[in-house]
């Protein structure tokens, strides 16, 4: 079997990463969700993935240990 064939058989590297999350939107925000994901050609679990990772590049998240304190992104802390 080839790289490519192996590959296709294997499935999204991704998607075996991933974890299943449970959320309740209202239906307005479901629907706007909805179209958002249309208009960027995504899923809606990827549209909103994709969207909480923008937020989440630009919070930045502060952890107090003692007297020193540490800043840092979400990209730099989980993405490397």
């Amino acid at each position: 079997m080839s790289d490519k064939q192996h590959l296709k058989k294997s499935g999204g590297g991704k998607l075996s990463r991933s974890e299943t999350v449970t959320v309740r939107f209202d239906a307005e925000l479901r629907y706007m969700l909805e179209l958002a994901a249309r208009k960027h050609r995504r899923t809606l679990s990827s549209y909103i993935e994709w969207a909480v990772e923008e937020s989440l590049s630009e919070a930045q998240i502060t952890e107090d240990y003692s007297d020193e304190v540490c800043h840092c992104r979400y990209k730099e802390t989980f993405m490397g």
